[in-house]
């Protein structure tokens, strides 16, 4: 990005809009331009300034510049983008909303042409850009698009030379006793005339900063979090990540109208512990019974083909991938046990303690998720040179995904206890007829087929000079078919060890929907710098279907408490809003833009995910709500080498019914904040010593308090401010630079963590942002 003979400066405020500024080294006077932002958000090529929609652009350079690796390090610069963790595990558990529609598959997240899970979060690695379309996007992009859609660009090869780039960081984060390590970096191979490959890749090796504390609990009933005095053993820095990401992309151009691109990408995770924080966020040490050790890997791989044909009229688009996801997570659960073994009977626990003495044990709890998608889509963009443009296909998505509680999920010693109440008690008859679960807590398989078939369109009408109006429309077929066998305690069916999960005669469901939405829109030009528009838009979720609640461990009376007894839980339907939406987008000048957009969304038939302290949950259409907001986007260049940029989003999302048990008309929706900001500041010195330039870079963003309620209980996370700086020197070739992140230690608090078993009452687990990291990075362009 920094040259040493006339440059391109790239500067994007904090998810808001690109602007390029042409600047000649030397001169930190030389007067700055806004150049044309071209995005695909559309399914066909236009200017971010054109499109009348809230959409912001965050290029590779920008992306690769200032080290955005992962999903959190660009989240938090996008105004009205709030994300938490919804669901099971630390692995897939992320939940992501734009302008306040929060809920599983709410955001669509796709990498190029294929929708993705937006639990996963693919590491940046050749990125040409990423795009953050904000509304209902669900004429293009489908279900799952309602607040609106996240898409990451990769960078097309190119045959005209070779060409490549890496970045290698070494860091110190507080808390952590070891060093983190990152390198990543790319390469452009010419293979003749009409072909090119792109190979990259990223390893990163990411300290732990979390100790586990391993000793005798004082008490398990009321504070399950504190060790006795009893001397304990320290296991430290538990929770350290690895990642490695790799990809290949080779294009094919035997002519100027065909071209055939075929890719595969890679990446595993590593995760040797949990990085949850007990009780509190700022509590870096997790006391336990017993040294057990938490964590996981998370495997996934993507393969496209892509066919494009250009015509005189417009361009043929052959979109095909399969994406497969591999998740094992493992977590101690027995500490939920143990709370169960002390609370007495007429609690609903099994009041074991206080007749047997205390005898906890060990509950590693393990889950596995298997996923795959197959995508295809064909479609045709117009290019025509009367008032009318349109884009059109057909859309076809089959998706298996597997839940299972596998291994088995023991507490061994539990049926020791049981045996020992019986003798106490003088019980008489076998131990079968009291307690016939043996040490079995949980297992169960769950595979999911989902199909969805659809058939889209935009047209774009000019209206004279000035007006022009697009009118667009999808047509969708969904089914959801299920089979579910579920043994242990937790579900109340006894399972001998030596007898296979298939001996349980399964259950199952299914759920089928159709419908059509639409989209409307007008445009006004006033002049060449100035664009007004107004959009109505529709948007839909697919509907599913849920496993069995179990008749144990308190279910059904966690269910009447909500009101729900008897109620049918086996399915959920589709759930739909409409968003109005006005924006205006403006250059002042060559060197400033504003835009702003006013939205409004009206969300019925709510797919609500409901946490029952039994640890077993179920979705459902409960409730309506509303949410209104504002978004800005600033950017200016005031003088010389100093840039500005300011992104400011509001929203006010709130439930407009009330659901007995669930939530109160008025309640805020979850992860919602009603302030995001991002503050960044630029400034470059070109020639300042060594013949390199001198740059330096701050980033503030600032995330405003929300509700989260996934778990029986709702609980607040406050808002945070974290800081960025990173400043160096750079050149064509080279560049360093002394990184900080998070600079004033701000542990920002995510949520607390939905267990895979259950919570252990007294000790929420919160999702937190990393410490403080200072580090050195090296970088090298060729």
């Amino acid at each position: 990005m920094l040259r040493l003979v006339e440059k391109l400066t790239v500067l994007r405020g904090p998810g808001g809009g690109l602007i390029v500024f042409a600047a000649l080294v030397g001169s930190a006077h030389a007067q700055p331009v806004l150049e044309e932002v071209i995005v695909t958000a559309t399914k066909r090529s236009e200017s971010v300034q054109s499109l009348p929609q809230s959409v912001s652009s965050i290029p590779g350079e920008e992306l690769r510049d200032r080290g955005l690796t992962e999903f959190f390090d660009y989240a938090v610069t996008i105004p009205n983008l709030s994300f938490g963790a919804a669901t099971d595990g630390i692995l897939s558990n992320r939940s992501i909303s734009l302008r306040g529609i929060e809920g599983t598959n709410t955001t669509g997240f796709y990498i190029d042409d294929t929708p993705i899970t937006e639990t996963i979060d693919p590491r940046i690695l050749d990125l040409e850009r990423i795009e953050v379309l904000r509304g209902p996007s669900g004429t293009l992009y489908g279900a799952r698009s309602l607040g609106g859609t996240i898409r990451q660009i990769t960078r097309r090869p190119s045959a005209d030379g070779m060409a490549g780039w890496i970045r290698a960081e070494l860091s110190s984060t507080k808390e952590s006793g070891g060093a983190n390590s990152l390198l990543y970096g790319s390469v452009n191979a010419p293979l003749g005339e009409h072909s090119a490959v792109v190979f990259s890749g990223l390893f990163e090796d990411r300290a732990g900063v979390f100790d586990r504390r391993v000793g005798t609990i004082a008490n398990h009933l009321s504070a399950p979090a504190t060790l006795s005095g009893a001397p304990s053993s320290v296991v430290e820095d538990v929770d350290g990540q690895q990642v490695t990401a790799m990809q290949a992309h080779l294009l094919v151009e035997p002519t100027d109208a065909l071209a055939v691109t075929a890719r595969i990408m890679r990446q595993t995770t590593n995760l040797d512990g949990f990085p949850l924080a007990d009780v509190r966020s700022d509590n870096f040490d997790q006391n336990r019974d017993f040294d057990v050790d938490e964590g996981g890997e998370d495997e996934w791989t993507l393969m496209t083909l892509n066919v494009n044909y250009t015509t005189d009229h417009g361009r043929f688009t052959s979109a095909t991938s399969r994406f497969a996801r591999e998740t094992f997570e493992v977590e101690a659960s027995g500490s939920f046990i143990n709370f169960l073994q002390a609370l007495p009977g007429a609690a609903g626990g099994f009041g074991l303690f206080d007749v047997i003495g205390v005898r906890p044990v060990t509950s590693p709890i393990f889950q596995t998720l298997n996923f795959e998608t197959f995508v295809q889509e064909v479609r045709f963009a117009s290019d025509l040179d009367g008032s009318v443009n349109y884009v059109a296909g057909v859309f076809y998505q089959d998706t298996s995904d597997d839940e299972a509680f596998q291994p088995r999920n023991y507490a061994r010693g539990l049926n020791d206890n049981f045996a020992a109440l019986k003798d106490t008690l003088g019980i008489p008859g076998p131990l079968a007829a009291v307690w016939p679960f043996g040490d079995l807590v949980f297992t169960s398989s769950r595979p999911t087929d989902v199909e969805e078939s659809g058939v889209f369109g935009e047209v774009e009408l000019a209206l004279g000079d000035r007006f022009s109006a697009v009118v667009g429309s999808r047509w969708f077929d969904t089914s959801v078919t299920f089979t579910e066998q579920q043994a242990g305690l937790a579900a109340g069916v006894p399972l001998a060890e030596d007898m296979p999960l298939s001996s349980i005669p399964p259950e199952g469901g299914s759920q089928n929907e159709d419908g059509f939405i639409f989209k409307g829109a007008v445009e006004y030009r006033a002049t060449d710098d100035l664009f007004f528009y107004a959009l109505v838009a529709e948007g839909f979720r697919l509907g599913g279907a849920n496993g069995t609640i179990p008749n144990t461990l308190g279910c059904p009376e966690d269910l009447a408490a909500l009101g729900l007894a008897g109620v049918d839980t086996s399915r959920y339907e589709s759930d739909n809003l409409v968003s109005f939406e006005a924006g205006v987008k403006a250059d002042l000048g060559p060197a400033t833009r504003v835009n702003a957009t006013l939205f409004s969304i009206d969300f019925d038939g709510i797919q609500q995910r409901i946490q029952l302290t039994c640890g077993f949950q179920f979705r459902g259409n409960f409730g309506a709500a509303r949410s209104r907001g504002v978004e800005l986007e600033f950017m200016a260049k005031p003088s010389g080498g100093l840039l500005l940029a300011l992104n400011v989003g509001y929203t006010d999302a709130q439930f407009t019914e009330t659901v007995a048990g669930i939530n109160q008309d008025g309640d805020p929706l979850q992860f919602v904040p009603e302030l995001t900001a991002s503050l960044v500041v630029d400034y470059l010195r070109p020639d300042a010593m060594f013949g390199m330039d001198f740059f330096v870079r701050a980033d503030l963003n600032h995330v405003g308090e929300s509700q989260s309620r996934v778990n029986a209980i709702p609980r607040q996370r406050d808002a945070y401010q974290q800081v960025g700086v990173r400043l160096g020197l750079a050149n064509e070739r080279y560049r360093v630079a002394l990184v900080a992140r998070n600079l004033t230690n701000e542990i920002a608090n995510l949520g607390d963590n939905r267990s895979i078993a259950a919570e252990t009452p007294g000790r929420p687990r919160w999702v937190v942002s990393r410490p403080r990291s200072i580090g050195l990075e090296l970088g090298a362009d060729f």
